[in-house]
C-alpha cells in the first residue's frame, strides 16, 4: 500500500534525524552528514581507519596520533576541518590549536570551519 504524503514527509523527517543522530555519534557520519557533495569520497578504507584512530583521541583512548598519507588523500579534509567541528561539538568546553606550516593555509582551514559553524542550523 503507498504511503499518503503525510507518512511520506514523516518517513523523510526519521531519516534526517538517523542520519543527525549517527553524524554525533562517529567522525565518518559526520563528515558525510556537513559535506553531502563529498559524502562518497568518505567512504574510502583509509579515511575509515583514520576516522576509526581520531574516534580513539576523542574518547581519550591515544594521546598522540601521526597521520602520514599521501598528498590529495583528503588528511586535511577529514582531520583538520571535519574532526575539529566533530571534536568541539562532542566536547564544547575544549579547545583545539590549528596550525600549519604556512599562515594561508591555517587560515583557509579555519576560515572552513568557521563557514560550517556559521551556517549550521543545528
Amino acid at each position: 500500500m503507498p504511503l499518503t504524503p503525510d507518512e511520506e514527509l514523516e518517513l523523510l523527517r526519521l531519516e534526517a534525524l538517523n542520519e543527525r543522530d549517527a553524524a554525533r555519534v562517529g567522525l565518518i557520519d559526520f563528515a558525510q552528514y556537513v559535506d553531502p557533495p563529498a559524502s562518497k569520497w568518505y567512504s574510502a578504507g583509509h579515511l575509515r581507519q583514520i576516522a576509526a584512530m581520531l574516534e580513539r583521541v576523542e574518547r581519550g583512548d591515544l594521546k598522540r596520533l601521526i597521520v602520514s598519507v599521501p598528498p590529495r588523500s583528503w588528511k586535511s579534509s577529514l582531520v583538520t576541518i571535519k574532526f575539529s567541528l566533530w571534536y568541539l561539538g562532542r566536547n564544547p568546553k575544549h579547545s583545539i590549536i590549528l596550525v600549519s606550516y604556512a599562515q594561508q593555509l591555517a587560515d583557509a582551514f579555519s576560515k572552513q570551519i568557521r563557514t560550517v559553524v556559521e551556517t549550521s542550523n543545528e
